[in-house]
C-alpha cells in the first residue's frame, strides 16, 4: 500500500513542480477531474435512482387504478407449454359487464371449469399485473447502480485514454529529441 501511495504522490508532484511539462499538467488536471467525476458518480446514481423510483411509483399507482383483476373460467383443459406452464381458452366478465374470451397462460395440469385470475385494462383488454412495490424498488436500484457504474467507468476510461495519448506524444517527442542528441553522443564515444 505504501508503494501505491508513493506512486500517487509522485504523479501529483510531477504535474505541479517547476520542471513540470505542459502535458504533465494536462495529465494532473485530467486525473483531478476524473477523480471528481468518479466521486460524484455515487450521488448522481442516488439522484437518478430516486427520480426513477418516484416515476415508477407513480406509474404503479396509475396501473393499479386502471387495471382490474377478474376471474376467468377455463373452457378447456390446459395444453402444456413447459413442465410448469400451459395455455387454455378461457372466458371472463369485465368490470363494465362485457364478456371476453381468449387463450390464457395457466399452471400445468389445469382442467376445464377451473378458475384463474387475469388482469384487464380500463378498456377490458387483457394486460399484465400492475408494477409491484418490489418492482418499483428494483427498477430504481438498477437505474441508480447502472448510472453510478457508467459514470465511474467513464471516468476511468477517460483518464486512461488521456494518459495513453499523452504517453504517445511523450514517446514521439523523446524519439525526436534522442535522434538529435544520439549522433553527438555516438561521436564522443567513437573518439575515445
Amino acid at each position: 500500500m505504501t508503494g501505491r501511495r508513493g506512486a500517487v504522490r509522485a504523479r501529483l508532484r510531477r504535474g505541479t513542480g517547476p520542471a513540470a511539462r505542459p502535458d504533465d499538467r494536462v495529465e494532473l488536471l485530467c486525473l483531478v477531474l476524473c477523480t471528481l467525476l468518479a466521486v460524484l458518480a455515487v450521488p448522481v446514481g442516488l439522484a437518478v435512482g430516486t427520480a426513477v423510483g418516484t416515476d415508477a411509483s407513480a406509474e404503479a399507482r396509475s396501473q393499479r387504478e386502471l387495471r382490474s383483476e377478474v376471474p376467468a373460467v377455463l373452457l378447456e383443459d390446459g395444453r402444456a407449454l413447459t413442465g410448469t406452464e400451459a395455455v387454455a381458452l378461457a372466458s371472463w366478465t369485465a368490470p363494465d359487464g362485457s364478456s371476453g374470451e381468449d387463450e390464457v397462460r395457466v399452471p400445468a395440469g389445469t382442467r376445464a371449469g377451473d378458475t384463474v385470475r387475469i388482469w384487464l385494462d380500463a378498456d377490458g383488454r387483457r394486460t399484465g399485473a400492475p408494477l409491484s412495490e418490489t418492482g418499483v424498488r428494483v427498477t430504481a436500484a438498477v437505474a441508480g447502480t447502472v448510472t453510478a457504474l457508467l459514470l465511474a467507468a467513464s471516468a476511468v476510461t477517460l483518464h486512461a485514454a488521456v494518459r495513453a495519448l499523452l504517453d504517445r506524444a511523450r514517446s514521439r517527442r523523446w524519439a525526436r529529441e534522442w535522434a538529435e542528441v544520439e549522433p553527438v553522443w555516438a561521436a564522443r564515444f567513437r573518439l575515445r
